[in-house]
């Protein structure tokens, strides 16, 4: 605590802090020291210590002006006029040399030796005193600790204290323990942080639900009560087991919808898709809207993956408004699953292609195409040129700047021979290298070299085993004998 007092001081000092919040950090201070609001008053702190100091302590504090006493003040005192028999009971029990504030502290909360041996007689000769300390605090004594452990708890002092934080009691516990023999430490904490109690316990079993330890604190995280589970049931879902009122309460199924499905047509709608349409946000409204746009009759699975999908009415009638008026389900789906826009597919129409083919507009969204891509690719030299080449340029990785490169080579091409060779793996170097020994070769033939690896270093070898005058043709033929 005094480190904590400097540290404040020292950022008045620096003038990181002023004085007027410097004193509201110091009270906050004294207050987490004095703990639990014990003690309202310093008068109050005075007389409490009375047995654990001498009577010039008190001698002191009336000699002063009581405006000038001040928490820090009273502590000191506390230091300088602790009863020296103290101390050495203290010491007795193996706490000496302490610190000032420990010392202080152990005086506040009344820690007397014979508390302090009482603790040691039930297995904890090696507590801490700040752990006495705290015992104290919370109220954990030796009648509290012996019976914990008639009823089979040993437990450590953190574990003790919380049990006094939490109330979790020797009666709770019993209870507890006709339902489940064998309840650890930190469930039965877990238990009381979360509501569990008794007459919870007993009214699930009435229900149907044996409960595991784990299963029963769950009902408390997640807001599953008897009541819960008996409107559940009133709904219809008369099966639910426990896992599946989990889910409903986690996703926070409401039941309150039910009425609306069956007013939009479902009437016997399924548990699990009830829970299904709460994960992915599919509510009453959402259905609603789609059937009013003409997808009437389809399941829940249905709606639930358009809202996975990301489609919307909205999206729908953004649709309808292009031209797209007859869209089947799984078609819409698609089309928002790839992405393909309002935007997209207008510059699609606007770039002389039909909307008819919805496949290979959505094919080009699958392979990344864009329109800047199709624009660029109408630019060359292709008659008639169709999406599903398009499409082809795309799953082959083909760029238009591939393309205006094999202009500069002066071969005669279609677009069927450029796939081709992005299949075959033919590459600009390769086709200059093979115009620099056949300066007549037809790109059929370059895609022959590509299909049977004829190299420029398979050529170069030929020559230099005789073979100075053959043409492409011999050369694909020989490489095909597999003669060398």
């Amino acid at each position: 605590m005094e480190e904590d007092r400097i540290r404040i001081l020292n950022k008045v000092a620096s003038g990181e802090i002023s004085p007027e919040d410097a004193e509201k950090a110091l009270r906050v201070l004294d207050r987490e020291y004095l703990g639990d609001q014990h003690f309202n008053s310093l008068d109050r702190l005075i007389q409490d210590v009375s047995e654990f100091v001498t009577a010039d302590f008190y001698a002191e504090i009336k000699a002063m002006d009581q405006s000038e006493i001040t928490l820090s003040l009273v502590k000191e005192l506390i230091v300088k006029h602790v009863k020296p028999e103290y101390v050495q009971d203290l010491a007795s029990c193996g706490y000496e040399n302490l610190p000032d504030d420990v010392l202080v502290k152990a005086i506040i909360h009344h820690l007397q030796p014979d508390f302090i041996r009482k603790i040691h007689a039930l297995g904890y000769s090696d507590i801490e005193i700040g752990e006495l300390i705290k015992f104290r605090i919370h109220g954990v004594d030796d009648a509290f600790i012996r019976e914990l452990q008639e009823l089979g708890f040993t437990l450590t002092a953190r574990q003790l204290i919380k049990f006094r934080i939490h109330d979790v009691s020797p009666p709770f516990i019993q209870e507890i323990k006709k339902h489940w023999n064998d309840v650890s430490p930190n469930n039965l904490v877990k238990m009381r942080i979360h509501g569990i109690n008794p007459v919870n316990i007993a009214v699930f079993q009435e229900l149907g639900f044996e409960l595991s330890v784990p299963e029963m604190i769950k009902t408390g995280i997640h807001g599953i009560t008897p009541e819960y589970v008996k409107k559940v049931r009133e709904a219809g879902f008369i099966e639910a087991d426990f896992e599946d009122i989990k889910k409903m309460r986690i996703h926070g199924v409401s039941l309150d919808t039910l009425d609306d499905l069956q007013q939009i047509g479902f009437s016997n709608i399924e548990l699990h898709d009830l829970i299904k349409m709460e994960i992915h946000g599919v509510t009453p409204e959402f259905i609603k809207k789609f059937q009013e746009m003409g997808f009437v009759d389809l399941s829940i699975n249905r709606y639930v993956s358009f809202a996975i999908a990301g489609c919307t009415a909205e999206r729908l009638k953004q649709y309808s408004d292009i031209g797209l008026t007859e869209l089947s389900a799984n078609k819409f789906k698609k089309m928002c699953t790839h992405g393909v826009s309002p935007s997209f597919l207008r510059s699609v129409k606007d770039m002389g292609f039909s909307l008819d083919n919805l496949d290979e507009i959505i094919e080009l969204k699958i392979h990344g195409i864009d329109s800047h891509f199709i624009k660029e690719i109408q630019k060359l030299n292709f008659p008639e040129i169709q999406l599903r080449d398009i499409i082809q340029f795309g799953i082959h990785g083909i760029s238009v700047e591939f393309v205006k490169e094999l202009e500069q080579i002066g071969l005669s091409y279609t677009m069927r021979n450029i796939i081709d060779l992005a299949i075959h793996g033919a590459d600009i170097s390769h086709m200059k290298k093979m115009r620099e020994f056949f300066p007549k070769i037809t790109i059929q033939q370059i895609i022959a070299t590509c299909i049977h690896n004829i190299t420029s270093q398979y050529i170069e070898m030929l020559k230099e085993k005789g073979f100075t005058d053959l043409t492409i043709d011999q050369v694909i033929k020989l490489k095909i004998a597999n003669v060398f």
